[in-house]
């Protein structure tokens, strides 16, 4: 089999394939002998992705990836969407409520203060001429704050022969935005107060609205749930986006396929639990950058929750990190991957519901 990359890539979004491949340039000089030169081998590997080399050239200096601000881009697509579709897919149900969220990049800035949506009607009328107009100040008593400073973070483990395959770059791409959503759309979706090292869930402190009985059917269940839903953050809208995991989502388009909104799926939310959304209310901000690191030789802790390797040594019986992968031993290769974001909603911009009936 030749190991000649595939340059035919079932990747939607050029951005993510020019990624990928800067990753699988610097993963190969790991593996294959005499090759020590990212930059150079995304280049020999890719010679029509202009881009990719250039990324592959960032990862080389240990700098931070500034994924909004490379190739074609201009400054006007310096958005967090461009930030996180790389990471999770343009398709994940995160990345597809942010494009109409309003996106912030910090610039430097520790924090980002953003005044509440209003839901005013009077901002504007019809004025006599020579009469004087009545102005519209900003109501700087409602409104978030978000801070710089939190980071997303995951590591991806592949084998060495997905590194060195004539497909590697689809298949980390594919590896990478699976494990992304997934593990981003938890933390978006849940419940948690947020923290000094996380945003808190957008369903954080949002009382959940009770389940329409089944008394006349599904459908009418079903139809009932997204009205309430809907209703509860219309005056957010006008736009209204629903969530659900995947076999709720499923059901919902089948029962409702005249639905107007969106209902995304996504593997971060619990089955049997309807969420509604007014992305005009949501803030997401980043500053913009994502740092890269490359190994074949770290030893990890293979757990949702790791822990240090030496364990707990003062425990009875002595604790220690397990399972642990040294990737050396088993011919693996970690990407590590850290981004920067952060979210918060300047209006009541969320409701949802659960035990639903349909």
């Amino acid at each position: 089999m030749s190991n000649t990359p595939n340059t035919i890539t079932s990747l939607r979004d050029p951005w993510q394939a020019s990624f990928a491949r800067a990753l699988v340039g610097h993963a190969r000089t790991l593996i294959q002998p005499g090759m020590d030169d990212g930059p150079h081998l995304t280049r020999a590997l890719y010679p029509h992705d202009p881009t990719a080399a250039t990324l592959a050239e960032t990862i080389k200096q240990r700098s931070a990836i500034t994924l909004a601000d490379s190739g074609n881009l201009t400054a006007l697509n310096r958005k967090v969407s461009r930030i996180t579709d790389p990471v999770m897919g343009q398709t994940a149900a995160f990345n597809a409520t942010i494009r109409d969220a309003v996106q912030l990049t910090f610039d430097g800035a520790q924090s980002v203060f953003v005044t509440g949506q209003s839901a005013s009607t009077t901002a504007a009328g019809f004025v006599k001429r020579g009469d004087a107009i009545p102005p519209v100040g900003f109501d700087l008593s409602t409104g978030i704050t978000l801070e710089a400073g939190k980071e997303v973070k995951t590591i991806t483990v592949l084998s060495e022969e997905a590194v060195l395959g004539p497909n590697a770059d689809v298949l980390i791409q594919a590896k990478m935005t699976a494990d992304g959503a997934a593990a981003i759309e938890k933390l978006f979706y849940d419940t948690t107060a947020g923290t000094d090292t996380r945003p808190a869930g957008s369903r954080a402190g949002v009382a959940k609205i009770n389940a329409t009985a089944a008394t006349g059917g599904a459908a009418v269940a079903l139809a009932g749930d997204l009205a309430a839903l809907g209703g509860a953050i219309a005056v957010c809208g006008p736009a209204i986006i629903y969530a659900a995991g995947p076999a709720t989502a499923l059901r919902a388009r089948l029962l409702a396929p005249l639905c107007p909104y969106p209902i995304l799926s996504s593997r971060g939310i619990d089955e049997n639990i309807l969420i509604a959304m007014a992305p005009s209310a949501l803030v997401v901000a980043t500053d913009g950058e994502a740092r890269i690191e490359i190994s074949k030789e770290a030893t990890l802790h293979m757990d949702s929750s790791p822990t240090q390797l030496s364990g707990n040594a003062t425990a009875t019986p002595v604790q220690v990190a397990f399972p642990i992968r040294g990737l050396f031993q088993t011919r693996c290769v970690a990407i590590k991957l850290a981004l920067s974001l952060t979210w918060g909603w300047r209006g009541a911009g969320v409701s949802w519901t659960d035990t639903i009936n349909w």
